[in-house]
């Protein structure tokens, strides 16, 4: 959507106008979903992150300054409800390994042989923990980076912080995940 339209659909919902909030929320919906659910690895989860991202915008929208684009604002407001996920599911001590890898599972369709399955099903619980094992800062950059091929002014931008910070960040997440990963690397004591 370009600013204009943005920004005059942001001006009549701040008024009252449910439309023009419905517009904005159908514009960003994909976006935010597709975050969430990087994030969290489960449709239910990513719906419940979704929903409350929206539901914190329309809140705050009398707050909303305008110094970034609405989508910019209610990334950010994604990204910190997907911060508040992640410790409200700590706090609680689920674990649901199995749940989560079957979120991630695409179906081989020209080999479908047991092995190959098992070895794709192992990778992947692989992969889960080790994210699991970052910081959420960390996951957040490397989630942005590496699954959502954003830049990293783009992921700057959109979480609030510096460049610099990103970086370091994101240079953190890397080599935890290379640490985590090593035996599947095969890099294990190199």
């Amino acid at each position: 959507m370009d600013p204009g339209k943005e920004q005059e659909l942001v001006t009549r919902a701040r008024n009252g106008d449910e439309e023009a909030f419905r517009l904005l929320v159908e514009d960003n919906q994909r976006r935010i979903y597709s975050l969430a659910l990087r994030y969290t690895r489960r449709h239910e989860d990513a719906d419940e992150v979704a929903q409350e991202t929206f539901l914190r915008a329309h809140r705050s929208l009398k707050r909303f300054r305008g110094d970034a684009g609405f989508s910019t604002w209610v990334y950010r407001i994604a990204v910190n409800c997907c911060l508040s996920h992640r410790r409200k599911r700590s706090r609680m001590n689920e674990v649901g390994t199995d749940e989560n890898e079957k979120q991630w599972e695409v179906p081989d369709v020209k080999n479908p042989s047991p092995l190959r399955h098992a070895m794709s099903s192992q990778t992947r619980g692989l992969i889960n923990r080790a994210m699991d094992d970052l910081s959420p800062q960390q996951k957040m950059v490397f989630v942005m980076k590496f699954l959502q091929q954003r830049t990293i002014a783009e992921i700057a931008g959109r979480i609030g912080c510096a460049e610099g910070t990103v970086k370091k960040q994101l240079f953190r997440a890397v080599g935890r995940m290379r640490e985590s990963l090593a035996p599947l690397l095969g890099t294990e004591g190199s």
